[in-house]
């Protein structure tokens, strides 16, 4: 069930704006929409179905994207659309999701409580720390949404080898072991009350790549389709920059859509809002308020600090008779990626550790495949020169003969996680415009060692070896966490905190003052290492926080939806127009001699990205619709950027009565921060003639902006080079492949190729 809408649909103003949409803020976006609050949601990734995610290699692939704060504005990208967001840092490295859901998609959906002891930390509010029926109230709820229950491990759910080795590693070391509730459906298929379709588990083990088969409980399918059910606005593909206050105490949310291959220089509209709850995950988060406060906004000098990784370690068992895990290596599946945990308790709470069993999905399964050679080849050290290099050729050989016909391998996957000091400290990189994380002993921290040497203990009496750490990775580097917690950290009040126990943003201005409708709710506002899955924990914290901010507000029934934008191929390009803009006669005479705006007139710069939802639908469509949204600047309206939203667009829209004859027409929406709303409309007509004529309609745009008790004409043109900038800029979006992207590519230009040529009169 699709969910995302058109950009078309983007309204000037909302009750609330969530940014971002996983776990709290598909919470808050939920809870507040079911107050009858008016609700949007930002995200900067995609949406998926199950059938768009991976299931090869080379599909895993085409969806990563690498940010390296270094390397420039946004880091070396494969996609800033890729489901797998990889943040590469000295110390620590991460994965993330992108997408609606965020990480829920790809991550394990185990949902525990921590330790109780966690909650005894005095780095914790008072008034959270006291709250023990308020977070067990947070828990309950999120229980009954998203229904987490342990592996069957009967009838047709078969017991996981995984977890049967998990076991003897624990019954090796003296750890206890506990199956884990998961987010999965196990009973008959049925359909949700908001119209989720849902299949049971079969065990593939193919949770973190996404699952294909529509049994998980992701964000998007529970949460969501929950607020989405209740009137929320959802709108993907778009990024948020920075959060500012607007005129008259409203917040001005500035984003610009993600639009791959064009995004250096996009312009950065706005949507306002009584409400923002910043959720964009823990580096996404301090990205956005780090740069909203060097704009001006005041924030708590903790912004970035008690990064913790959860102490989390990567473990690969090879040999021994391990239950050789990784899917599309067996025909039967592993069960879901995690099913047991062994839990090891210290004396102290930061001396503990558990250790969850693992599933390499079919998606990568190359990444086994590498890692076993690997480990075979760090056994070649004795021997000549000849004998070294035949056993290398024969690993090579047997890894490549694996991956051709599917035979077992022999390997076992743990995920370490514990406590590290949340020691660890995120700042913006100005140059690359990413939070760069500092993270200096994390090894250390998270004793590593120590649970390196418990796993070679389990292990050892099946003749497995064990590789933990930044060492277990195929290709070496730094530890890798997939549950990065703090930065935006809760606290007694702004001296020590982010925000306060209800996610509230701390005013540093004003003693014990938060910013009126300002919240933070992801795992950036939890200030501490949690030991175990963090998935449980959020959800409470989201939970406790927005079902009282909603508990005011009389609930609201279900409410029909607005259509949302098609399963399909997408493609988007940018505009630039300047010009002039008058309140005085028809023609004022905009421009001099000389090309320059004459004092009956005042410059205007309009700058939009053009979305064209579905590629197949819009070629087919005699108006050709399309979205915009973008900023149009002009001091004779405001001093500062206006935002286009609710922008709709005819691209080369046929005339019905005059055959041959086409046009484009404008009909955008302008606002201010302070919330005045103007109408631009425009439209140009394409005559035949030369190319010169040709080239003068394309580039000359006649417009009039109606508002605030005004009626306003101009001109805008659009330059060689911008005119050359549009069409060689097309991109296309929401495809699964290279020929895909390339197919689309072609029919898109070659649509405005055809719509110019045919008005040039030849001969």
């Amino acid at each position: 069930m699709m969910l995302a809408l058109p950009k078309s649909q983007l309204l000037a103003r909302y009750d609330a704006v969530v940014i971002g949409s996983g776990y709290g803020g598909g919470i808050a976006a939920a809870r507040l929409a079911r107050a009858g609050k008016r609700v949007c949601v930002l995200e900067r990734g995609r949406q998926f179905l199950p059938q768009d995610f991976p299931t090869t290699a080379r599909e895993a692939l085409l969806q990563v994207q690498v940010q390296r704060p270094s390397s420039g504005r946004g880091g070396a990208r494969r996609s800033p659309l890729g489901l797998f967001e990889v943040r590469t840092h000295a110390d620590v490295h991460a994965l993330v999701g992108c997408g609606l859901g965020g990480t829920s998609l790809i991550n394990a959906g185990v949902f525990l409580e921590p330790d109780r002891r966690v909650w005894d930390d005095r780095i914790w509010p008072a008034a959270l720390r006291d709250d023990a029926a308020g977070r067990a109230l947070g828990f309950a709820r999120a229980r009954a949404v998203l229904g987490p229950s342990p592996w069957p491990a009967e009838g047709a759910f078969p017991p996981s080898r995984k977890a049967t080795s998990l076991r003897q590693v624990g019954d090796a070391c003296g750890a206890r072991y506990r199956d884990v509730p998961i987010l999965a459906h196990f009973e008959p298929p049925r359909t949700t009350e908001n119209g989720v379709d849902e299949r049971p588990c079969n065990g593939c083990g193919n949770c973190v790549s996404g699952c294909t088969r529509g049994a998980k409980r992701t964000v998007d399918r529970t949460y969501l389709a929950d607020a989405c059910g209740h009137g929320a606005h959802v709108f993907t593909e778009t990024e948020v920059h920075h959060v500012a206050r607007g005129g008259g105490g409203v917040w001005a949310v500035h984003f610009r859509p993600v639009v791959p291959d064009i995004e250096d220089g996009l312009p950065f509209p706005f949507v306002l809002a009584d409400t923002v709850v910043v959720a964009a995950g823990v580096f996404g988060t301090a990205e956005i308020l780090l740069r909203s406060r060097d704009l001006g906004l005041p924030l708590s000098a903790a912004l970035g600090t008690q990064f913790s990784a959860n102490g989390n370690l990567v473990g690969l068992a090879f040999g021994g008779g391990t239950t050789g895990v990784a899917q599309g290596a067996q025909a039967e599946g592993p069960g879901p990626c995690i099913v047991g945990s062994l839990e090891v308790r210290g004396d102290h709470l930061d001396d503990g550790f558990g250790v969850e069993d693992g599933a390499f999905p079919g998606a990568l399964d190359l990444l086994v495949a590498a890692g076993a050679l690997s480990d075979e080849l760090s056994r070649v050290r004795g021997g000549t020169l000849l004998e070294r290099t035949l056993s290398r050729a024969r690993s090579v050989a047997a890894v490549v003969a694996e991956q051709i016909v599917g035979t077992p391998r022999d390997v076992q996957l743990f995920l370490v996680q514990g406590h590290d000091g949340a020691r660890g400290r995120l700042t913006l990189d100005v140059r690359a415009d990413r939070v760069v994380l500092a993270f200096p002993g994390y090894a250390e921290h998270a004793r590593a060692e120590v649970a390196a040497e418990l796993l070679r203990r389990g292990v050892a009496p099946s003749g497995g070896t064990v590789r933990l750490g930044a060492s277990a990775l195929p290709f070496g580097g730094a530890h890798v966490t997939v549950h990065p917690l703090g930065g935006a950290p809760m606290g007694e009040d702004h001296e020590v905190g982010v925000v306060d126990h209800l996610c509230r943003v701390f005013d540093p201005t004003k003693d014990g003052a938060v910013h009126p409708g300002l919240f933070v709710c992801d795992a950036s506002i939890i200030p501490r290492s949690i030991g175990t899955n963090p998935v449980g924990t959020l959800c409470a914290l989201a939970e406790r926080a927005f079902s009282r901010l909603a508990a005011a507000s009389e609930p609201v029934a279900r409410t029909p939806r607005p259509a949302p934008i098609p399963h399909a191929t997408g493609a988007s390009f940018s505009e630039a127009f300047t010009g002039w803009l008058s309140e005085g006669p028809r023609d004022p005479g905009g421009l001099d001699a000389e090309g320059r705006v004459t004092p009956l007139a005042t410059e205007a710069k309009l700058r939009l990205v053009v979305t064209v939802e579905d590629v197949d639908a819009f070629l087919g469509d005699p108006r050709h619709p399309a979205s915009a949204v973008g900023t149009l600047t002009c001091a004779l309206l405001d001093a500062a950027p206006l935002s286009v939203v609710e922008g709709k667009i005819a691209l080369f829209s046929d005339d019905p009565a005059e055959r041959d004859t086409y046009y484009e027409v404008y009909d955008l929406v302008l606002v201010t921060t302070s919330g005045k709303r103007f109408t631009l409309s425009a439209m140009k007509k394409f005559h035949d003639g030369g190319p010169l004529r040709v080239y003068t309609d394309g580039t000359t745009l006649p417009f009039h902006v109606e508002g605030d008790g005004r009626r306003l004409q101009g001109t805008l043109t659009m330059r060689p080079q911008s005119l050359l900038a549009t069409i060689g800029t097309v991109s296309t979006h929401r495809t699964t492949g290279v020929r895909d992207v390339a197919a689309q590519h072609a029919r898109f230009r070659g649509f405005f190729a055809r719509r110019w040529m045919e008005r040039v009169k030849v001969g």
